[in-house]
């Protein structure tokens, strides 16, 4: 009977280790869903830069969580435990306890859960943000901000965690990470966003713009990876299937049921307030059910779960509402689903947890707590909202910290000319060939569109059967201009020194069509209008007016040339202020110029021509 016993007891062991395995494996899957959630979220010229950060995020956690993170979550035991912090098993040495499989396996679980948490951030700050940076702070966030929060909720020692030998006061529940995984990264990926500031051209007029995105096929994808492998987040951490069956069932029915209750709040929401279907709002909702019901889908029935998910779509809806009202740029809006849904799912347990589900849970709560419309009393509520403003103070101080040191010593944001470019060409290893091509072709288009020879000497610019610029060689083909105005007219093309990088257009008009007013020194005003569309990378409103300092602004001739020492401040884009002066040149009617910058914004040269009748030399145009 003995050997029967202890052969049942191995069978068990060898059975829970393979099930721990393999939902390991499957919640490791799940960076492959936020890799395509990101990447399709974010536009096409960064999708590569976002695959290769997810990769690189993946790789640095594994190495830090390894060497410093588990210790600091897991690393002390009852009797010599630590409330705050863990104290052992760095670098997971041998003879430091921890030679079992269980204990192997364990630190393959929770390295996930931690892999999980850094992903979360990237995917707020994505398109502008240094890649250097980024992986310093998934350093910090997987070897000690997360890995602290971790001990407080599920260590055996941990001041808010219910596996101690007598649970304390503060005591809460938190079944998959809603506080350390989601909380912590919802927060940072707030104040990441915050810090960082937005996209250029993401808010115009204090509005929203709809920047697009790459691909919506991708951003599904991604989402239904996800779904699927949330089964596995939060039915693992019920604990081994011997003597749990049960209760893993029930985590599973619940999650599905609160993840699909919000997918149809949502649509249906979204139908009634913006009269369309909305299948981004959807697809986000559905994350937001699911970080919902997830530190409570042990200990609430199925019915709950379908409340709480309805709850968390309108959670996620106020919550991306507040973040545009406030100009925080999220392209993956992190901060709603995973920040504001997480806080909501960890205090529905002081309303729906049921008492006998808690006591089977956490056997060692001898008086277990349960919800407020199960008869119990305000006492869980009021813990599980204690344990989210403690979490939020460490997020919240450790972050602002961590992001205000590193952009005050090494700037978290990328140049202006990589963002408008695209990181890939900086980060992705996208060709430079390729960029110059593109390049060309696009100066050739906006000449095409302003009426202006194609001065290439001995090519002009076509597309091939892909659609990629190439160079054809034929006689330079010269297009008449228009006639030219009685009035002054004076336009430009402002490219960039460097060929393989964007360039825009810009045309300056003189006493008409525009308003005019004379100031004192006897110039005349007029404003700056930057033309969209001429690069993708570049969003700028149709009709932009521009100030001109008076003094400087000496006489406009009304023959129809350009302004003698003009100087205006351009603003494009997220106000770059670029400062143009403009020189008078004799004896042509082109008209030389160069730009006056700061250190942070990179030079440009200017193209001027006034209107010139057809008869006029080409090389004067």
């Amino acid at each position: 009977l003995a050997a029967k016993a202890e052969s049942t007891r191995n069978l068990q062991d060898g059975s829970d280790i393979s099930y721990l395995l393999v939902s390991t494996t499957q919640i490791f899957f799940l960076q492959a869903g936020f890799s395509f959630v990101e990447s399709g979220s974010a536009r096409a010229k960064s999708m590569k830069s976002i695959l290769l950060k997810n990769l690189t995020d993946w790789s640095v956690a594994v190495v830090f969580f390894w060497a410093v993170g588990y210790a600091l979550a897991f690393g002390a035991d009852q009797e010599t435990g630590n409330l705050f912090i863990g104290t052992n098993h760095f670098l997971l040495l041998p003879g430091d306890s921890f030679e079992n499989e269980i204990g192997y396996g364990s630190f393959f679980y929770q390295l996930t859960f931690a892999a999980t948490c850094t992903t979360i951030v990237g995917g707020a700050m994505a398109e502008r943000v240094k890649f250097g940076i980024y992986m310093a702070v998934s350093a910090s966030l997987t070897a000690i901000i997360y890995p602290i929060t971790v001990h407080w909720v599920w260590s055996k020692s941990g001041f808010l965690s219910p596996f101690r030998e007598q649970p304390g006061m503060f005591a809460c529940i938190d079944l998959a990470g809603g506080l350390p995984i989601h909380l912590v990264g919802g927060l940072a990926s707030f104040f990441g966003a915050h810090r960082i500031g937005p996209r250029i051209g993401a808010f115009v007029n204090g509005k929203k713009a709809n920047l697009g995105r790459a691909s919506i096929t991708s951003v599904t994808l991604g989402v239904l990876i996800l779904w699927w492998g949330w089964f596995a987040f939060n039915t693992t951490a019920v604990g081994t299937l011997t003597g749990n069956g049960v209760a893993v069932g029930r985590v599973a029915v619940t999650t599905l049921l609160s993840s699909c209750s919000a997918a149809c709040t949502s649509i249906a929401f979204h139908r009634l307030w913006s009269d369309v279907w909305d299948l981004g709002h959807m697809l986000n909702s559905i994350l937001g059910g699911l970080v919902a019901i997830t530190p409570c889908a042990h200990v609430v029935e199925p019915w709950a779960g379908v409340f709480i998910g309805i709850g968390a779509a309108f959670v996620y809806f106020g919550g991306s509402t507040l973040m545009n009202y406030f100009m925080v740029d999220d392209p993956v809006d992190a901060g709603p689903i995973h920040g504001g849904c997480a806080m909501y799912g960890v205090l529905m347990p002081g309303l729906f947890a049921v008492e006998e589900f808690v006591a089977e849970m956490y056997p060692n709560w001898t008086n277990p707590p349960h919800g407020v419309f199960y008869g119990g009393s305000i006492r869980l509520l009021g813990t599980q909202a204690f344990a989210c403003l403690v979490v939020s103070m460490w997020t919240a101080i450790t972050m602002y910290f961590l992001f205000f040191t590193l952009h005050t010593t090494m700037n978290l944001r990328v140049s202006a000319v990589e963002e408008e470019r695209g990181l890939d060409v900086f980060h992705g290893g996208v060709e430079k060939s390729q960029q110059v091509a593109d390049i060309k072709y696009m100066i050739t288009q906006a000449r095409m569109r302003r009426n202006l020879v194609l001065n290439d000497d001995d090519a002009v610019y076509t597309k091939d059967t892909l659609g990629r610029p190439t160079k054809k060689k034929e006689e330079k083909k010269q297009k008449r201009m228009p006639r030219a105005q009685p009035k002054f007219f004076a336009s430009g093309t402002l490219a960039r020194q460097e060929s393989s990088r964007s360039l825009f257009s810009v045309d300056t008009f003189g006493p008409e069509p525009h308003t005019t007013s004379t100031n004192s020194s006897g110039g005349k005003s007029f404003r700056v209008r930057a033309s969209p569309n001429v690069s993708p990378g570049i969003n700028v409103s149709p009709e932009v007016p521009h100030s001109v300092s008076p003094p400087l602004l000496e006489r406009i001739e009304s023959t129809g040339s350009v302004v003698d020492n003009f100087r205006a401040t351009v603003s494009v884009a997220d106000s770059i202020d670029r400062l143009v002066r403009r020189k008078k040149s004799v004896g042509s009617s082109m008209r030389s110029a160069s730009i006056s910058t700061t250190d942070d914004v990179v030079p440009f040269h200017v193209r001027a021509s006034s209107p010139v009748r057809a008869s006029t030399p080409a090389s004067n145009r």
